[in-house]
C-alpha cells in the first residue's frame, strides 16, 4: 500500500459538483468558472492538502481563512484517515460558508471514521 500511495500521491476524486453549481453562491458565471478551473487546474485539492490536519483529526477553514482568493466564498471541512505509519488519505466537503457546520463536520467524521475502520481488511 505505501508504494502505491507514492505513486498516486497527486490522485484525487471530486464528486456533487453539480449539487454545488446549482447553489445561489454560483448565480454569477464569475465564481462558478473560478471553481470548476480550480478543480480541473489541481488547485482545490492542492489547497485541501495544504490544510489537512493531522491523523484523526478534523479543520474548518471558512471563508477569507482559505489559501486561495477564489474560494474565499467558500467553507472547507478536512479530516485526515488512515493507519498509523501509512496507508492514510484525507476526506474534504466544500460548501458555501453558510453550510450547516454541525451536520458537515458530522458527515465527513464518520467517513473518515468508516474508511480507517476499512483500511485494515483492505490491507490484510
Amino acid at each position: 500500500m505505501a508504494q502505491e500511495d507514492r505513486s498516486r500521491n497527486d490522485g484525487h476524486y471530486v464528486d456533487g459538483l453539480r449539487h454545488r453549481l446549482r447553489q445561489p453562491e454560483f448565480s454569477q458565471g464569475d465564481r462558478m468558472r473560478d471553481i470548476i478551473d480550480a478543480i480541473e487546474d489541481s488547485d482545490l485539492p492542492k489547497a485541501v492538502l495544504a490544510e489537512v490536519p493531522g491523523l484523526g483529526n478534523l479543520k474548518v477553514v471558512i471563508g477569507e481563512e482559505n489559501r486561495m482568493s477564489n474560494l474565499h466564498p467558500f467553507s472547507m471541512v478536512i479530516c485526515q484517515y488512515g493507519l498509523p505509519g501509512g496507508g492514510i488519505g484525507s476526506i474534504s466537503a466544500l460548501g458555501p460558508t453558510r453550510m450547516e457546520y454541525p451536520r458537515m463536520i458530522a458527515g465527513v467524521k464518520f467517513v473518515s471514521s468508516l474508511m480507517s475502520e476499512m483500511l485494515p481488511r483492505v490491507a490484510g
